[in-house]
């Protein structure tokens, strides 16, 4: 009976020891136990590492990091974080730049922009904006915008002003008398014109593109003439039409046009196109009257040209 009570006591003794000796529980078995307070790590092994960024330099630099986890922001890697105000810029990066229209005599200047970014609005750009009630002029930067009888910017006289930029264009401008004879209109095919102010520009496109594609034979000279002319620096000259023409006329004496026959680019049907006579008027109103578009029997076919822009 007491041999037995021995055994009982001595298997407890056994498990006891077998308990305060975990043979398993080391700081290199790859297993978070014991004391550890990490995987082979904390207690009685050696510390646990920390991870965070260690980067000095970044803007969440965490001194007590001991392995870099990849989380680093700074001011070079592309992305807008930490304290800045843009990407890798601002805060404790190098200032922002901001760009906008650097320039003082701009209609758009910003005063805070650091770096021009070409928007800059400007009075001599050629084109319309800001306040400018024309281009490149009125408004509080500019110069006024010209008057009637005043130069154009191609040096010649501003004969119509429609009052206010639409479609490219507010005034008209004379150019000049196209010298060497009269001229053929050409082109004997539809074209597509129009008798409208204005509408000189796209009749002259139509009938050039016309010839220059093949879709008519005979050589529009009266609008080769003009689309070809440079003069002081613009090349946008072209025919006018029926209505430029007979705006036109009462500078006539003015500009020293003759009592002639002149081409308008504005046609009737494919053989015929207008005229406008400046020998003679009907209440203020120059006649206008059909003519061959090239010369038949030695009769009509040719006039005189004036070439004008618009701006």
């Amino acid at each position: 009976m007491k041999k037995s009570n021995f055994g009982i006591l001595f298997f407890f003794l056994l498990l006891l020891f077998s308990c305060s000796k975990d043979p398993v529980a080391t700081c290199t078995d790859g297993i978070q136990n014991g004391t550890e307070i990490g995987i082979d790590c904390g207690g009685s092994c050696q510390a646990c590492d920390i991870l965070g960024c260690t980067n000095p330099a970044a803007h969440n630099y965490n001194p007590n990091a001991t392995q870099n986890d990849g989380s680093c922001q700074t001011c070079t890697d592309g992305i807008q974080n930490g304290p800045e105000t843009g990407v890798d810029c601002g805060g404790t990066c190098l200032p922002c730049t901001l760009g906008g229209c650097t320039n003082p005599n701009a209609h758009n200047f910003n005063p805070a922009a650091t770096q021009d970014d070409g928007s800059c609005q400007t009075c001599d750009d050629g084109i319309l904006n800001g306040d400018e009630q024309g281009v490149d002029c009125g408004g509080v930067l500019c110069d006024a915008c010209p008057s009637l009888g005043d130069p154009g910017p191609a040096g010649g006289l501003i004969f119509y002003d429609k009052g206010s930029f639409s479609d490219g264009w507010r005034y008209l401008e004379y150019g000049i008398e196209i010298q060497g004879g009269d001229k053929q209109w050409g082109c004997r095919t539809s074209n597509n014109t129009s008798f409208l102010l204005g509408t000189g520009f796209n009749n002259t496109a139509n009938v050039v593109n016309n010839y220059n594609t093949n879709n008519c034979s005979q050589s529009p000279d009266a609008f080769l003439v003009c689309s070809n002319l440079a003069r002081n620096g613009f090349s946008d000259w072209y025919l006018p039409s029926v209505n430029e023409l007979q705006e036109l006329y009462p500078y006539r004496t003015q500009l020293g046009l003759g009592d002639k026959r002149y081409w308008s680019s504005s046609e009737l049907d494919a053989s015929i196109a207008y005229v406008v006579d400046y020998g003679g008027e009907a209440n203020g109103v120059p006649y206008s009257y059909t003519w061959a578009k090239t010369p038949v029997n030695g009769q009509q076919g040719l006039s005189a040209v004036v070439a004008i822009r618009r701006f």
